[in-house]
């Protein structure tokens, strides 16, 4: 992967959409992993630092996944709606050739 490669990913990271998408799975899966993960912890006020930094994990491991998840989709859609249009400017090309051929001209 280029940096080219690298600026395009972070771009569609930054991109509003998979911001809102993101925050709203980690909003959303976050705090249900953290009283599945962390509940009893949380009930019997362990609060150490490694705990923090682990429910803070909790929290961010959505949002990654969400992220990296969106962006693989939107240049999956990219790269199949670019080779579509390669593909209908092929057909369009032979039926162009095809119809000069038979002489008829559009």
């Amino acid at each position: 992967m280029g940096v080219g490669d690298v600026k395009a990913w972070l771009r569609s990271a930054s991109a509003d959409a998979v911001i809102r998408r993101a925050l709203a799975s980690a909003l959303i899966v976050g705090p249900i992993l953290i009283v599945i993960n962390h509940g009893d912890a949380i009930v019997h006020g362990d609060f150490s630092n490694g705990r923090l930094l682990r429910i803070l994990l909790t929290i961010v491991v959505p949002y990654w996944v969400s992220t990296v998840s969106s962006v693989q989709a939107t240049r999956a859609a990219r790269l199949a709606a670019a080779t579509l249009t390669l593909r209908e400017a092929e057909v369009h090309s032979r039926n162009h050739a095809v119809s000069l051929q038979l002489g008829r001209h559009e």
